[in-house]
């Protein structure tokens, strides 16, 4: 689920057959499964637990008297009459796909992997556009830059602890995320699917496309146009790597905390602590209840619909952020083209958690 599964989902797709996607992933991954086989558990459990250990239970299983009925080594599925199409009809009644597009897994695996590639390109082109001051960036505005001797500038805010001499070269590698966007929308390249490790990104022919060399040769000195001739002998068209959304994504993001009954500006709010930024939601309320009204909301709704409802802060427009008080919270953040946004904790704002203060001050503090 975690490998195969949960990236194409929060991206709208569902695998077509999952659960003879599981089936798959088992006989590609025989010999990991076998290395477990060969490490049992250690743990000793507690007096809390409802079973015995699985290192007790695998042992009273090891010392259970043979039975001198045959081994049968065919495998259960034998017991069925078409176990692919079971597992189809298990999942129309088990899975609640929603509105996702079922999907074969090699598609599956490229369609999620491409639009993750997208969302990472975005984040960059984002933050040249910040630097160069324009309102969006794309990847011409990359090639110009570079072409104009302005590399330091727009890969700086990359490598922020990196000296001007460093941060030419390191600029290589979200360079390479942008040019296997290109390659990816050139049709050249695309994500291949595997049971048996990662998918690996290679030309549509399987073939291994440079892509990391060529982004080094072009943030070498003199070296841009040769990238470019390289780029444009594999098909690879630079243009193709357009932006898809200028503004923050809310995609990934989950709840760390909260503070209810903020002062955001003067007007108080509750604050929900996101993994990709704060959330403000207008007129909460009395602060004798805060914790409880905070969860009783975050029981109705998602992360993503919380930012997309009310006023959403992302983290990456926060250039700068001070905090006078940690308790009560007082912090002045500083937004990317001048804007300020003050928030002052009352003396009885309460908590989502006991930690949720001491989550957000660390989130600002490494901005």
């Amino acid at each position: 689920m975690d490998q195969y599964v949960r990236l194409g989902w929060e991206s709208g797709y569902a695998p077509a057959d999952l659960f003879a996607g599981f089936g798959a992933l088992v006989a590609a991954r025989r010999d990991e499964l076998d290395d477990l086989r060969a490490h049992e558990p250690d743990d000793s459990g507690t007096r809390w637990d409802t079973h015995p250990p699985l290192s007790e239970r695998l042992a009273a299983l090891t010392a259970a008297p043979r039975m001198a009925a045959p081994l049968i080594t065919r495998p259960a599925a034998m017991l069925l009459a078409d176990i692919a199409e079971a597992g189809r009809a298990l999942q129309q009644v088990a899975i609640d796909s929603g509105e996702r597009a079922l999907l074969p897994w090699p598609e599956l695996t490229a369609a999620a992997l491409a639009a993750q590639l997208q969302r990472e390109a975005d984040a960059i082109f984002r933050v040249i556009a910040r630097t160069t001051g324009r309102p969006a960036a794309g990847p011409a505005d990359v090639v110009d830059s570079i072409a104009a001797g302005q590399l330091t500038t727009i890969a700086q805010p990359f490598f922020p602890t990196a000296t001007r001499r460093e941060v030419g070269p390191l600029f290589a590698e979200p360079l390479e995320t942008l040019l296997r966007l290109a390659a990816l929308r050139s049709g050249v390249a695309r994500w291949w699917h595997s049971w048996s490790g990662p998918a690996e990104f290679r030309g549509v022919r399987g073939d291994e496309l440079p892509l990391g060399k060529i982004a080094t040769l072009a943030v070498t000195p003199g070296g841009l146009q040769a990238a470019l001739a390289e780029l444009a002998a594999l098909g690879v068209d630079v243009r193709r790597a357009a932006p898809a959304d200028t503004a923050p994504s809310t995609f990934g993001s989950a709840v760390v905390g909260g503070l209810a009954n903020v002062r955001a500006d003067g007007v108080e709010h509750d604050l929900f602590v996101l993994t990709t930024g704060l959330v403000l939601v207008a007129n909460p309320g009395k602060s004798d209840n805060g914790r409880q009204r905070m969860r009783d909301l975050l029981g109705t709704t998602t992360a993503v619909s919380l930012a997309e409802r009310n006023r959403f802060v992302a983290f990456e427009e926060i250039e700068s952020a001070r905090i006078g008080k940690q308790i009560p919270l007082d912090a002045e953040l500083v937004l990317y083209g001048g804007a300020t946004l003050r928030l002052r904790e009352r003396w009885s704002s309460d908590e989502l958690d006991d930690d949720s203060r001491k989550r957000l001050v660390s989130l600002l503090e490494n901005v």
